[in-house]
């Protein structure tokens, strides 16, 4: 396969990821509400912990840097904080 068509695959999977990134973003939205609803925050530190054992796990199932995904997926958490303080849902 030559670099082009490895880069065409590459921007593939870069849109696929946007729509996942999409998709999560809808059921964080989903969560929030239902968070709304009862009164809680929005962070849970102990689900946050929960969920990045296993992205850990699932990274080196995969070959893949654990230390690089924990960075991306404290960033897609800090993301949702970030959007949830921005539509008045309170963090803590």
């Amino acid at each position: 396969m030559s670099r082009t068509e490895h880069r065409r695959r590459i921007d593939a999977i870069d849109a696929q990821l946007v729509e996942l990134l999409a998709e999560r973003a809808a059921v964080v939205a989903e969560i929030w509400k239902e968070k709304r609803r009862q009164g809680v925050p929005l962070a849970d530190p102990a689900r946050e912990a929960a969920m990045l054992g296993e992205i850990v796990e699932l990274a080196r199932q995969h070959g893949l840097d654990p230390q690089a995904i924990t960075a991306v997926f404290r960033a897609l958490v800090g993301i949702d904080l970030h959007t949830g303080e921005r539509a008045g849902q309170p963090t803590t």
